[in-house]
Parts: C-alpha cells; sequence; structure tokens
C-alpha cells in the first residue's frame, strides 16, 4: 500500500520507524523524506515528531560527512526535547553528538556527553546510561585520562551486571 493511504502524522511515524541499518544505508533518500517530514512536522504543530526528525537528520549528516550539519540538527532536537522535558532523549542526542565529536573537538565532545550523563542521570535512565559510560570512557581515555576512563568504565560494568547484560558485560570486561 502507498504511504499517501496514511494521515500524515502516520506518514511521519513510518518514517521515524525506518530501521538505523536501512536509514543509513539509503542517506540521501533518507534525507529527501525526513526533511518532507520535518515540513509535515511543523504544520502539524508536532514539536516531539519535529525533534525526532531533527535527530534523524542528524544521524543521516553524520553519515554524508556533514559534522556542522549534524551538530545543528542535533541542538535543534535537544532544544526541542528540554522544552518538552523529555529528559531521556535530550540525554541520548547530547550523548550521541558528543561521542561523535570525539576525533574532532575533545573538549566539545566532552562537554556534550557530561551534559547528556546529567540529563540521563536525572531521568534515571540506567539502561541507556550503560552504553553513554561506556562511550564516555572512551572520549576519556582519548583525552589521556585514564583513571576516569577506567571510573567510567566500571560504572557501565556496574549497570550491565545489575542488567543482566549478557552482552554486554564481555564487552565492558
Amino acid at each position: 500500500s502507498s504511504i499517501q493511504n496514511y494521515t500524515e502524522k502516520q506518514q511521519i511515524e513510518l518514517l521515524l520507524a525506518i530501521p538505523y541499518d536501512k536509514v543509513v544505508a539509503n542517506t540521501s533518500v533518507a534525507e529527501k523524506l525526513y526533511l518532507n517530514a520535518l515540513n509535515q512536522a511543523k504544520q502539524l504543530k508536532d514539536k516531539e515528531a519535529e525533534a525526532d526528525i531533527y535527530s534523524q537528520l542528524a544521524l543521516v549528516n553524520y553519515f554524508l560527512g556533514n559534522f556542522d550539519k549534524r551538530l545543528t540538527y542535533d541542538l535543534k532536537a535537544v532544544k526541542i526535547y528540554e522544552t518538552l522535558n523529555k529528559k531521556t532523549k535530550a540525554g541520548a542526542t547530547y550523548a550521541g553528538l558528543g561521542f561523535a565529536m570525539k576525533t574532532r573537538d575533545i573538549d566539545k565532545a566532552k562537554l556534550y556527553m557530561q551534559k547528556g550523563i546529567h540529563e540521563l542521570e536525572k531521568a534515571e535512565d540506567y539502561v541507556t546510561l550503560n552504553s553513554v559510560y561506556d562511550n564516555y570512557g572512551i572520549v576519556q581515555e582519548i583525552a589521556g585520562n585514564l583513571d576516569s576512563a577506567i571510573y567510567y568504565y566500571n560504572k557501565a560494568l556496574e549497570l550491565k551486571r545489575n542488567q543482566n547484560d549478557s552482552i554486554g558485560i564481555p564487552f565492558a570486561l
């Protein structure tokens, strides 16, 4: 069936449900679809969908090598998430942005990851923190802060053990 058979809201939901691997395998097509969906979300005044689309556009632009656009889209998403008090989405977006910057600007990478960790800790989202602590450990290691890296790797390991994360535990070890 054609996507036109759905309401605009349903069309946006379908686009946001496209799996990660399909999005990154077809970045230029995905970008066009998301830009169109962004206009729809704005017309519908659906702020959370708008933020989710900005987040997807950030991902697409990261894979297209447009790092400035990625930053812009992620920050637009975060601003909306914070306005809507969506701490988990704001935190995950900040953390993802920071981790993606680790080889280009280590200071900004640490700053954004710290903001992400702060939001996720306020939200008590320990499932998301599980991987964010790991990634922050990597950022600290790149920055040459080995004690901090070990600290965050251990925080991640503790969460993985508490969550019986059978894949994450060996990874953390």
